[in-house]
């Protein structure tokens, strides 16, 4: 079976940067789709671009009633996905640890994982299937997950294209593991991002405020 996992980004810039987002069957986030629509058409905002309903946290965070709305959101979420997945990094702390790194003489050229997407994706890409056993229960080890991330064009090329390398740098054990290339869509386009969107927007805020994520 392949499964597929919708991820998106939430970022202070100097602070957090969050990936977050949800892994389902294909079949459960077709079932997901529908749900999702119909939760936006009474709690969502409208995408005047679009002109359909749709949620966006950073948006919808102004508004009195938003943490009021996000539980019946989290219901149509927790209907259909297996797990909830993410990563934070402290962009000011990545920062400091650049500069920490020091060879007399000898300029450090960090190449594209200087930047602090660059490097947030692939620890969350390495991490994620090296531990995969950690959530063997919910997803099986022999399940590849394809992945999806919110569009980033400037950025989506440059991973795309050092893919097949870096697929060969990994441990067999974890190789047999990854889904296809990764791919980089439009959230009004792919609804499971707005899912992503929330989780990512939560989570984010959470460590900003320092608070447990139950309070989100």
């Amino acid at each position: 079976m392949i499964l597929a996992a919708y991820i998106d980004e939430s970022y202070r810039a100097g602070h957090e940067f969050v990936f977050g987002g949800f892994i389902a069957t294909p079949d459960s986030w077709r079932r997901f789709v529908p749900e999702w629509e119909e939760c936006c058409r009474h709690y969502g905002r409208k995408n005047h671009k679009t002109d359909q309903y749709h949620f966006h946290f950073k948006d919808m965070a102004q508004f009195p009633d938003f943490r009021a709305n996000i539980p019946k959101f989290m219901e149509v979420i927790e209907r259909h996905v297996l797990a909830a997945v993410s990563l934070h990094m402290d962009e000011g702390e990545f920062e400091t640890a650049k500069q920490r790194l020091h060879i007399p003489g000898v300029p450090i050229d960090f190449g594209p994982l200087g930047h602090v997407y660059r490097m947030a994706f692939r620890c969350f890409m390495d991490k994620f299937h090296n531990s995969r056993y950690v959530f063997e229960a919910a997803i099986p080890i022999q399940c590849k997950v394809d992945f999806v991330f919110d569009e980033q064009m400037h950025i989506k090329k440059a991973i795309q294209s050092a893919w097949a390398e870096y697929i060969e740098s990994r441990e067999p054990e974890h190789r047999a593991t990854y889904g296809t290339i990764p791919q980089w869509e439009k959230d009004e386009e792919f609804l499971p991002l707005q899912a992503a969107d929330l989780w990512a927007g939560a989570l984010r805020r959470a460590y900003k405020e320092g608070r447990a994520l139950a309070g989100c």
